[in-house]
């Protein structure tokens, strides 16, 4: 059993996502009776939690006080990811470019801390103009067809950089 939510059901009810839902079928394997998120419980109490952070290496981190990525044991939260390479804004006036970049980053992340854009479970796109929905959705369709994780677009006032037309943030749950 690798999470606590195996350790309390005994590993039956076969649930990927144990540590959001944290079922506490109490054994029987197939109900869940009280939904709660695990972050409510003495998870670091029970057994020991690995805590990865994935450096984003740009002109902001400093200043901000934030990591790309955090992996704890199977959670992984990548922060909002811009179009930027090397401190420099790619695709500019390009939405759909942008966002491709931008998930092909999110993506390369992950294979840092072990996982793939197949255990993505979220993602949130924030955009700049909202009209430009179809380009960025055709963007993120080509990588999330056929995985379909839950996800939400929304327009902003403004991003760090005036070139920036995308910002995504992706949720992954790894199961192996």
């Amino acid at each position: 059993m690798h999470n606590i939510g195996q350790a309390i059901c005994g590993g039956k009810c076969n649930l990927k996502v144990h540590r959001i839902l944290l079922p506490l079928c109490l054994g029987t394997g197939t109900k869940v009776l009280k939904p709660a998120l695990s972050y409510a419980w003495p998870l670091p109490i029970l057994y020991a939690m690995q805590n990865i952070k994935v450096s984003a290496n740009t002109i902001w981190e400093s200043t901000v006080g934030y990591s790309r990525a955090i992996r704890i044991d199977d959670l992984i939260v990548v922060a909002g990811t811009a179009p930027v390479d090397n401190d420099e804004i790619v695709a500019i006036g390009n939405a759909y470019e942008q966002a491709k970049f931008i998930i092909t980053k999110i993506e390369n992340t992950l294979k840092e801390l072990n996982a793939s854009l197949n255990d993505v479970i979220r993602t949130r796109i924030f955009v700049k103009d909202i009209s430009k929905w179809e380009e960025i959705g055709k963007a993120h369709g080509e990588f999330f067809k056929e995985i379909k994780p839950v996800t939400t677009m929304i327009e902003v006032k403004a991003f760090i950089h005036p070139d920036i037309l995308v910002e995504i943030e992706a949720e992954a749950i790894v199961d192996h």
